[in-house]
């Protein structure tokens, strides 16, 4: 008889076991979500945008040496042009002075200046609103002369003679380099004046940055309507009732 009751109190515990694996057993695994596509490579035919950052120091000296940038127009209008294609904007004329702001004179470099020594920075309103093409040089250079080293004296200013071709902004900056635009809005630009100390200890050697010129290119003007165009309908009103006029009683004086 106690047999038996060992027997039933263990059946007991096994079924209660069995009940509580069965409450607590993990819900099943949910599926992990698909991998997200991938994004569709560019096509090798269209426009690689650069992206540049401005320098520091804009406008500071350097070694003794500062340099302005000029633009004869700061607002540029933008011309409708192909869909996808580089702004068509008239180019503005860059004009470049140095100032010697140290103590003592310094020979400056002037040699090929647009095509050896200077470097164009430009920041558009976008990630990717700017262009910069290479291009091969097509002219031959002249050999250097005394001229192309003037020597600026302490406080005054030295403004380059012009190259075979101005510097202007957007499109060729010079011969070997253009940069396109595909953004309306402001374009922030700095040029940067280079000579290695290794091209020789007879003139200035170091780097200094120009000023920061803002750029804003207008989009195309909104056409107006002609002349005589029928001006739009006003809305119809509802016709409002007559007033009522009330008649004074006999005797009033008027």
């Amino acid at each position: 008889m106690a047999r038996m009751i060992v027997c039933a109190a263990f059946l007991a515990a096994l079924a209660g076991t069995f009940c509580a694996a069965q409450d607590y057993a993990p819900a099943p695994a949910v599926p992990a979500p698909p991998p997200a596509p991938a994004p569709a490579p560019k096509s090798p035919t269209g426009p690689v945008f650069t992206e540049m950052q401005l320098r520091p120091g804009a406008g500071q000296p350097a070694n003794g040496l500062q340099l302005t940038l000029i633009a004869d127009n700061l607002v540029l209008p933008e011309t409708p042009f192909a869909f996808g294609a580089p702004l068509l904007v008239t180019p503005t004329t860059l004009h470049l002075l140095f100032r010697n702001v140290g103590e003592q004179p310094l020979v400056l470099d002037a040699y090929n200046l647009a095509l050896t020594r200077l470097t164009m920075i430009v920041v558009g309103p976008e990630k990717e609103s700017v262009v910069v093409t290479r291009q091969s040089l097509v002219v031959k250079t002249r050999d250097s002369s005394p001229i192309d080293f003037p020597q600026i004296e302490p406080g005054n200013p030295f403004w380059p003679l012009a190259a075979v071709a101005p510097l202007q902004f957007p499109g060729n900056f010079n011969l070997l380099v253009n940069y396109a635009l595909y953004k309306p809005g402001d374009y922030k630009v700095q040029v940067i004046y280079s000579r290695p100390a290794a091209a020789g200890p007879t003139a200035w050697s170091g780097t200094v940055v120009s000023n920061t010129v803002v750029f804003h290119i207008v989009g195309p003007p909104v056409p107006a309507p002609p002349e005589n165009a029928t001006p739009e309908k006003p809305p119809e009103t509802a016709p409002q009732p007559a007033p009522t006029t009330v008649a004074p009683p006999a005797g009033t004086p008027p």
